[in-house]
């Protein structure tokens, strides 16, 4: 179901989910013991080698959803991507966008919620429960003011793509396409890639904090990279004057 449109969320989308993904993780403070364990040993499995196949899947779920979020982010192109107001200016149906609507929400959704699966249980529910408040409000903004735009041709493309599910053969339209870039792709999503070798290292070690290490490259290197890029004076993302945020 999705809910009531938030400007506020669409327009710190980054930042929330930079929160949502570190959020997990202070649970660490008050209890060592997370979800995995808790699971392999109510279902009598093999805890330590359960726990290192589970950092295993995490790390090929984030080369999956890291190679989504490259072509998404290659296809829009840096300036639309990280612009902190929904770009209306065209209707990109090309690479991804041909098969789900939001594929970057998409990876973010599967990444942040394989995270969960990591942390302490009640570290899971806060981000499960994050996950299912914020995102369904960034989708219907963004969803809100392409609709108002574009009318009968956004409802076409809407009835006949998933929000975040994925159509097989891609949706054909005589809309805007859009050239691709790995450059632009790989600059605007270099805050995930990391996390691909950290789980691979505590897959092979059993440590999660091994894994954090590695992973942590990712988050310090790319707010260096973002915030230069994308908010000095010409950056990429550009805030609009007209209208008042909503709350989240």
């Amino acid at each position: 179901m999705i809910r009531k449109p938030s400007r506020w969320c669409f327009e710190h989308r980054v930042e929330l989910a930079a929160f949502i993904g570190g959020i997990g993780f202070l649970f660490y403070l008050v209890s060592p013991f997370q979800l995995t364990r808790f699971a392999a040993r109510w279902a009598s499995l093999p805890e330590e080698s359960t726990v290192r196949a589970v950092y295993l899947l995490l790390g090929l779920l984030n080369l999956a959803t890291g190679a989504l979020r490259i072509w998404a982010g290659g296809t829009l192109g840096g300036a639309r991507m990280m612009s902190v107001r929904v770009r209306d200016d065209a209707l990109i149906i090309a690479g991804p966008y041909a098969h789900v609507r939001n594929p970057i929400y998409l990876a973010d959704i599967l990444t942040l919620a394989g995270m969960g699966l990591v942390v302490p249980e009640l570290g899971t529910l806060v981000v499960w429960t994050l996950l299912a408040l914020i995102y369904p409000r960034i989708i219907a903004y963004e969803e809100q003011t392409l609709s108002a735009k574009y009318g009968a041709r956004y409802a076409d493309y809407a009835a006949r793509v998933p929000r975040l599910g994925w159509r097989i053969d891609p949706y054909r339209s005589e809309g805007t396409n859009a050239a691709f870039s790995f450059r632009e792709g790989l600059l605007n999503n270099f805050l995930y890639l990391p996390l691909i070798p950290g789980f691979l290292v505590a897959a092979a070690t059993g440590v999660l904090w091994h894994g954090v290490a590695v992973g942590a490259i990712g988050p310090v290197a790319w707010i260096v990279q973002h915030f230069w890029r994308n908010f000095k004076p010409g950056g990429l993302a550009r805030k609009t004057d007209d209208g008042d945020a909503q709350d989240c």
